[in-house]
């Protein structure tokens, strides 16, 4: 049956069903001729509509056109929100940024942010910002920031905010949109397509985080395990401490006796504070730690009237640096930012570094002690040599002080000082091993006297290689009478092939001589004798070294210039 005569003959069931409904007062025929009519009125529509061109039809039923979003992986924060900026811009969004929440110390903390009103690194609160709001509450929030104007246009700057994390809320992500109102079905829409990517990316920032602070903390603990002087491995602790927790200032105090610490390593803190403060168990911040064995995070600081260095710090994490023998101290960093960059991972991972730092420090101070121990008895064996010659008496104590003041005025390091003392302390004892010292005699020196003389350095040497814990010490000893240009012994070494130890302590044994008396001539004075010195720079002695101990003599400084050799 065609479409045609199936038309007219729905249309006469129509009339008759009309007709007869007429008649008969019966609303069934009604009802029958009403379902006819709308069958015949569909057919009707669909055969018009394929008569129509093909535009015309597409106004009629318009197509579905499903919206297409890129598929960005979390593994790219930054590719997130610019993907979302993108695909949003054309209503009104200014910015999309990724917040991480951090409830141990009430803020979140932006990793990725993209737009004209991207946010910057500072941490926004949990109490009375947007963001806080979706973290604290688990919902979407929307607020209106301000009024804002290009000079040309006028609008209102909203921020909406959507929680993320899938067992517990991990942060958020705020869209900033200019706009006279916020409520724009395609921010929501797109923000939840991209909810379960963006709650990953907050996953995956904070596990690379804690495995950058996890190998910076076993970087700074490896390191510290090779530092032997207590004084450097504090400074090193500090410094590794302040690295890895973005402290702007801070302190390691130590525990002098059983109720007080002192400062014995600090940054951004003043010398009169190091040198007065004084923290007695229970007192303030420190002195709780101590008391209590537990770390502290202060936010907004109290302010203090004691330096500008401490009125700048409004945020300070305190530790202990406890081990299984006891508290030795505490360790403080300190933050100019309000709220700081402090977080829960920090005070854990500074709590751990503290430990190792407890543990190095007692070893280190074992050492120390250890190595004082052998230069006190080193110094008493050079003191006793010493009375074999009145002539020599005090002068070895004079040399140490010398070189030691020499040595750190070149910056060298606290085992190479160490070295070159101990050097001080030795330098002659080849002469007594080779048959006695003839520099207390009046008459003039024999042929087996120079021969001694220009042997007692290998002697010596010798003698010190056979020491493991003194075989640093072997060579500024053995070279200790080379000339700068080449013409002294044993190997007539010159320039910077002579150890640089040596050279310090050729200058300090020349100017003790000089300025000790001997049985054929008086004492001269400190004036004649570095005038000597200075006259013999560039042949005898190193120039720089010289002009080191010159300065440093006429002005008491330690504080000259640097230089390398």
């Amino acid at each position: 049956m065609s479409r045609k005569l199936l038309t007219i003959g729905l249309l006469a069931v129509v009339i008759a069903a009309l007709w007869m409904g007429i008649s008969s007062h019966s609303w069934v025929w009604g009802v029958v001729a009403t379902a006819c009519a709308v069958t015949l009125a569909d057919i009707t529509l669909v055969a018009m509509s394929k008569q129509l061109p093909v535009s015309v039809r597409e106004e009629i039923i318009p197509p579905t056109v499903p919206v297409v979003r890129p598929r960005i992986e979390p593994q790219d924060p930054h590719g997130l929100v610019t993907a979302i900026l993108d695909q949003l811009s054309e209503h009104g969004v200014v910015a999309v940024t990724l917040w991480a929440a951090h409830e141990s110390t009430g803020t979140a903390r932006p990793f990725a942010s993209v737009g004209p009103f991207a946010s910057g690194t500072a941490p926004a609160s949990l109490a009375g910002t947007p963001v806080g709001h979706a973290i604290d509450s688990g919902a979407t929030c929307t607020e209106r920031i301000s009024a804002i104007s290009d000079g040309e246009r006028r609008g209102q700057l909203w921020t909406i905010a959507m929680p993320l994390g899938e067992a517990s809320v991990d942060g958020a992500v705020s869209v900033d949109v200019v706009a006279e109102g916020p409520h724009s079905e395609a921010i929501h829409e797109t923000l939840e397509h991209y909810g379960v990517d963006l709650s990953t990316a907050i996953a995956l920032h904070e596990l690379k985080d804690r495995e950058r602070s996890t190998r910076a903390l076993l970087d700074s603990v490896t390191a510290l395990s090779r530092v032997l002087r207590p004084e450097e491995l504090l400074n090193d602790a500090l410094a590794a401490a302040l690295r890895f927790s973005d402290g702007e200032s801070g302190s390691i105090m130590l525990l002098d006796d059983q109720y007080v610490l002192r400062i014995h390593a600090s940054k951004g803190l003043s010398r009169e504070v190091v040198d007065s403060t004084r923290v007695l168990k229970g007192e303030g911040i420190s002195g709780w730690v101590l008391s209590s064995g537990k770390p502290l995070l202060i936010e907004d600081a109290p302010q203090t009237r004691s330096s500008s260095a401490r009125r700048l710090v409004r945020s300070a994490l305190s530790v202990p640096m406890a081990d299984d023998e006891g508290i030795v101290g505490v360790l403080n960093v300190g933050s100019h930012a309000l709220p700081a960059r402090f977080t829960e991972r920090h005070m854990e991972d500074l709590g751990l570094f503290a430990t190792h730092v407890a543990i190095a420090w007692r070893n280190a101070s074992a050492v120390g002690a250890a190595e004082q121990l052998m230069f006190d008895s080193l110094k008493t064996l050079a003191l006793a040599m010493e009375t074999k010659d009145p002539y020599t008496m005090g002068g070895t104590e004079r040399l140490v002080e010398y070189v030691r003041m020499l040595a750190r005025a070149i910056d060298l390091s606290p085992q190479e000082v160490r070295s070159v003392e101990i050097a001080a302390l030795l330098h002659d004892v080849g002469m007594e091993a080779a048959g006695g010292t003839p520099r207390g005699r009046r008459a003039g020196l024999t042929t087996l006297d120079h021969g001694l003389i220009q042997m007692h350095p290998a002697v010596a040497a010798d003698l010190l290689r056979d020491a493991p814990t003194l075989a640093a010490v072997a060579p500024i000893v053995y070279h200790h009478h080379e000339h700068y240009d080449g013409t002294g012994y044993v190997e007539g070494l010159k320039g910077e092939d002579i150890p640089i130890g040596a050279r310090i302590l050729a200058v300090c044994d020349a100017y003790v001589a000089m300025t000790s008396a001997r049985p054929y001539r008086t004492a001269m004075d400190s004036r004649r004798a570095l005038r000597e010195l200075t006259e013999n720079a560039g042949t005898q002695f190193d120039p720089r070294i010289v002009e080191s101990f010159v300065d440093s003599m006429s002005t008491g400084s330690d504080r000259v210039p640097r230089f390398e050799g």
